[in-house]
């Protein structure tokens, strides 16, 4: 006759010392050991890799900007703007649709920055690359005019990066462990060189000081690429038309940046068709008139197209890489009309 366990839930017990354990750490200790001793050993004869800290994507856009202004890359056309002018023309495409396919490059940056900033990375530009650049191309959505206001860490740390020729050092003092481990050594050195990606940014590319990050801007001539369609969600306002003040004053100094030896186009970028009224076209045309009164472009490109069909965005001021494709074209036809390709 079988017997029922006196146990209903029989287990394992296991019996063993302390000092039993102790060699099976060992091997782990040791090597943990022996990682942080080369590394003191690296850092002590300086033959780590140069720090990579990581950056917001607006920090990254801006360094690339100005690594770019001062490299022994040519180009011969520049687009510059805010974020619009980012998203919304791809450089590299524009490249292969101009007479004589010259090269282009996007110094592109963002709203948070006052309008003559944009221009900044053009003129180091073309003063490291005498007698390259032949044209100069102004693009801004229809809210950096009519919105003066910048961010002022974005301008400080663009500030930094031109008046000292490196970003801002990072806050804080380590540790005694961080010290003791080599972890902003770790941090700043290595990992960023190893992931895939340092910080992820809205518009769908990876940003970051990383191999992937500049590669993918090295690619596409400065430009990106925002993803997804716009959708109103039944909001029903419309777009405000205007220059703000501060915009006229700073497109003095834009002028000033770009020698006179170089063509400036300036024009405003389309907005989504369900955010326009029967008078955009005129509305833009007297918009752009009245920013030229201090820029002083040599040509407004008035004929690019005011809307675009809202498929075409992403959002209320960036097109999506379908509305980039079909800019870049419209773009490229107009600046292919100007006389500034038979100069040479």
């Amino acid at each position: 006759m079988n017997e029922s366990p006196t146990n209903a839930n029989p287990g394992h017990e296991f019996q063993f010392r302390a000092g039993e354990l102790f060699p099976l750490f060992i091997p782990s200790a040791v090597a943990f050991a022996g990682l942080v001793l080369l590394l003191h050993a690296l850092n002590g004869f300086n033959w780590l890799p140069t720090p990579e800290p990581a950056l917001t994507g607006d920090e990254f856009v801006m360094k690339n900007r100005f690594e770019k202004a001062l490299s022994n890359d040519p180009a011969e056309v520049l687009i510059i703007g805010d974020s619009s002018s980012v998203m919304g023309v791809d450089a590299s495409a524009l490249t292969g649709s101009l007479p004589g396919n010259p090269p282009a490059y996007n110094f592109g940056l963002f709203l948070g920055l006052p309008l003559e900033v944009y221009a900044e990375p053009a003129s180091m530009f073309i003063e490291h690359h005498p007698e390259q650049v032949r044209l100069v191309v102004l693009l801004t959505t229809f809210s950096r005019l009519e919105d003066g206001q910048h961010t002022p860490q974005s301008l400080a740390y663009w500030r930094n990066l031109t008046n000292l020729s490196k970003g801002p050092s990072p806050a804080g003092g380590d540790t005694p462990m961080h010290d003791l481990f080599l972890v902003q050594a770790l941090g700043e050195r290595f990992l960023p060189r190893l992931l895939p990606f340092v910080a992820h940014g809205e518009i769908g590319v990876f940003y970051g000081n990383t191999v992937l990050s500049r590669k993918f801007l090295s690619e596409r001539a400065g430009s990106a690429f925002s993803r997804g369609v716009y959708n109103r969600n039944g909001a029903s306002g419309k777009i405000r038309w205007g220059v703000e003040e501060g915009a006229l004053k700073q497109s003095l100094l834009v002028r000033k940046l770009i020698p006179a030896n170089v063509a400036l186009a300036f024009a405003v970028m389309p907005a989504p068709e369900s955010y326009v009224t029967s008078d955009s076209i005129a509305q833009r045309r007297r918009v752009m008139a009245a920013l030229n009164s201090n820029l002083q472009a040599d040509y407004l490109l008035f004929d690019l197209l005011t809307t675009m069909p809202d498929g075409y965005f992403s959002d209320l001021v960036h097109l999506n890489l379908r509305g980039q494709e079909h800019f870049t074209r419209l773009l490229a036809a107009e600046l292919a009309k100007l006389p500034v390709w038979d100069k040479r």
